[in-house]
């Protein structure tokens, strides 16, 4: 798609070389520029007009007739008309999607802000990939040693994007008492794709890295059964769990977890 600045419209050459003109929103159009357009479309073009157009002359003052008028009224969204040889579509604004999620949606300087921000977690996650210190392994592993206890619910080897979250319910309206440990998987990666000419690299999310067989030692808030452990989620496919009382500690095990797993555990 090529532009054409509004000013250039009755100079540049070859306007008929092009298969389709967009004319989005041009409300300051002087009389030879609007013929220029229309006798596009007459000579077999296709010209799409989204409104306003052409309401004002290039020193802004208001027309008194719609230079549109014979080709249909503003009040319809969508109004397609054939204009000598080729074909005219009007539009109004409301027909065309208005994507909230555009930079340009943004105030400059916020703007600004948000692509230096971009720049900056973009480079400081990739540092962090390589010095290993992404999910912060080395630094659990030091609590370990100084507080000489375990600290970790899974094993050394469990990759440490998993986040485990557990609460305690109370027994409330004749629910039982139970525990819910949240699984949480943040090894998802993020790709970027690098920029064109003078833009920016984007970022996106890629596929969840599935963890397979998680072993997961939850300590139990005293010397209790374990009733049922069932698996919960709104992204993942849930299978049965494995799980066995171990002392003052349960033993689960996730045969696949993806995104996110609530395993709740009813007590005795």
């Amino acid at each position: 798609m090529e532009t054409v600045p509004a000013t250039k419209i009755e100079t540049v050459p070859g306007l008929q070389s092009y298969e389709v003109l967009l004319a989005p929103m041009l409300r300051y159009l002087d009389d030879a520029q609007i013929a220029r357009l229309l006798n596009y479309a007459r000579q077999g073009g296709n010209l799409v007009v989204i409104d306003p157009f052409g309401t004002d002359d290039k020193a802004a003052r208001p027309r008194r007739t719609d230079p549109l008028t014979e080709f249909g009224g503003t009040r319809k969204e969508f109004c397609a008309a054939a204009c000598g040889q080729g074909k005219l579509l009007r539009l109004s604004s409301a027909a065309v999607p208005a994507r909230r999620s555009d930079l340009w949606c943004l105030r400059e300087a916020r703007a600004n802000d948000f692509v230096r921000a971009s720049d900056y977690l973009n480079e400081a996650r990739r540092a962090e990939r390589r010095s290993g210190m992404d999910f912060g392994p080395e630094f659990i592993k030091r609590l370990e040693a100084v507080v000489a206890m375990t600290l970790r619910w899974c094993p050394p080897r469990t990759d440490p994007a998993v986040y485990l979250h557990a609460y305690h319910l109370s027994p409330v309206q004749g629910r039982p008492e139970r525990l819910a440990v949240h699984a949480v998987n943040y090894r998802v990666p993020i790709l970027l794709d690098p920029a064109g000419g003078k833009g920016y690299d984007r970022t996106r999310a890629g596929e969840a890295v599935v963890h397979r067989g998680l072993s997961i030692r939850v300590p139990l808030p005293r010397a209790t059964g374990v009733k049922r452990v069932e698996a919960l989620s709104p992204t993942d496919s849930c299978g049965p769990v494995k799980w066995s009382v171990r002392g003052r500690h349960l033993a689960l095990t996730v045969e696949e977890l993806k995104i996110y797993q609530a395993l709740v555990v009813e007590l005795e």
